[in-house]
């Protein structure tokens, strides 16, 4: 009775559509995730479901979506669940997410590592604050993805500084003054908190 109650489950969440997908996502694998994506739009939901698996570093379903067509060159334009979203490079998210693995299959298959862009909304005047690979990971304080990115660009990349835009989806715009711009990676680490003491040492 048990086994039977755990397969109408596993049938009730393998037919549960993209949202549910995008739900089991922190604990979804290939195998779980294989399945479901037959009942799945991808031109509609692809890029969000991408986006949602490099959040969540499941490097095995970015590469499964990119079997399937996924296009690691297209991110989402918004996320209608995530009102802090602003398009950047899936490149650029899988630094913020840190997962070293997830960032080598997205490059791999035609993402760029010198792509700069959004990486955040200042704390304050919620302005978009445009950065570098580098400023992505210091600021998120993966320090891992950091050392990476750092090996690969360079150490010219330590110095780019960031930009600020004013965010033209914001629900109430506000006069525009800059907050972070001219922010190096260092500053971006020190801006973010003390959670970031160790991205802090190594670009020391």
């Amino acid at each position: 009775m048990e086994g039977l109650k755990s397969n109408d489950l596993l049938k009730s969440i393998m037919s549960g559509g993209p949202e549910m997908m995008m739900k089991l996502m922190p604990m979804a694998t290939r195998e779980i995730a294989e399945p479901m994506l037959e009942k799945v739009d991808l031109l509609k939901w692809g890029s969000e479901l991408m986006r949602e698996a490099i959040n969540h570093g499941k490097t095995d379903i970015v590469e499964l979506l990119i079997d399937r067509g996924v296009d690691v060159l297209s991110p989402p334009e918004v996320i209608a669940s995530d009102d802090t979203y602003r398009k950047s490079s899936f490149a650029l998210q899988a630094v913020a997410g840190g997962s070293v693995p997830t960032l080598n299959v997205i490059t791999k298959n035609g993402g760029s590592l010198s792509d700069g862009g959004f990486i955040t909304l200042s704390k304050k005047r919620k302005n978009l604050v445009i950065s570098n690979a580098v400023g992505a990971a210091a600021y998120f304080g993966k320090t891992k993805m950091l050392e990476h990115v750092i090996n690969k660009l360079g150490k010219n990349a330590l110095d780019v500084e960031a930009m600020e835009e004013q965010d033209k989806k914001a629900l109430k715009q506000l006069p525009f003054q800059k907050e972070m711009a001219k922010y190096t990676p260092l500053m971006l680490t020190i801006a973010k908190g003390d959670q970031n003491l160790d991205c802090l040492k190594l670009l020391l």
